[in-house]
C-alpha cells in the first residue's frame, strides 16, 4: 500500500504516458496480470491500480505461480487486501479459467447484487474470488488439464508489440 500511495514506481511516467494511447477506456473489459517472481509483487499490484483508475468498469484477475504460492498460505486479512485491487485471483492453471471467465466479464460488471455476481462466478475453475455477502474468499472447483488430450499452442495471431516485454 505504501508503495502505491507514495508512487513509488520507476514506471509511473510510462504508465501515465503508454496506457492511455494504447487503449481506448471504454473498450478494456478485462485485466490480467499474472505475478510470476516476487520481486514483481510491488510493481503488479500498483500496475492494478493504475489501471483499475484508468479503466474502472474493467474486471481485474490477478495469477502466476507467485500468486499461486502466497495464496496457498495466505491468512484472510492478506487475501481481503489482494482483493481491494483485484476482482478475482487465478490458482494454478489459467487456461479454462480465462476461457470461461472471459464471456461473462461484461455481464459480472453490470450485475448489481453480489449473490448474482456469486452466481457468475462459483462454477469457473481455478478461481477465488471475494464473497461480499460472508465477507470471506470463495474457492471454485479445480481443474488440471489433460496434456494428452490438449491442443499444441498456436501463437501466430499474437502481437508482441502490445507487450510491456515481449
Amino acid at each position: 500500500d505504501t508503495y502505491c500511495q507514495e508512487k513509488r514506481s520507476p514506471l509511473q511516467d510510462f504508465y501515465k504516458e503508454y496506457f492511455p494511447k494504447q487503449t481506448q477506456v471504454s473498450s478494456v473489459k478485462f485485466v490480467g496480470i499474472s505475478l510470476t517472481f516476487v520481486s514483481q509483487i510491488p510493481e503488479s499490484f500498483y500496475l492494478c491500480k493504475e489501471l483499475r483508475n484508468l479503466f474502472p468498469n474493467a474486471f481485474f484477475m490477478l495469477g502466476g505461480p507467485c500468486l499461486h504460492q502466497i495464496l496457498m498460505s495466505a491468512e484472510e486479512k492478506t487475501l481481503r487486501k489482494i482483493f481491494s485491487y483485484v476482482d478475482a485471483v487465478c490458482v494454478a492453471e489459467g487456461e479454462e479459467t480465462l476461457s470461461q471467465i472471459l464471456p461473462v466479464v461484461s455481464q459480472w460488471k453490470q450485475t448489481p447484487d453480489a449473490a448474482s455476481r456469486l452466481s457468475l462466478l462459483k462454477n469457473i475453475p481455478n478461481l477465488l474470488f471475494w464473497d461480499e455477502m460472508k465477507e470471506k474468499t470463495c474457492t471454485s472447483p479445480s481443474w488440471i488439464a489433460d496434456l494428452k488430450e490438449s491442443a499444441i499452442p498456436d501463437f501466430t495471431d499474437l502481437d508482441l508489440d502490445r507487450y510491456l516485454a515481449p
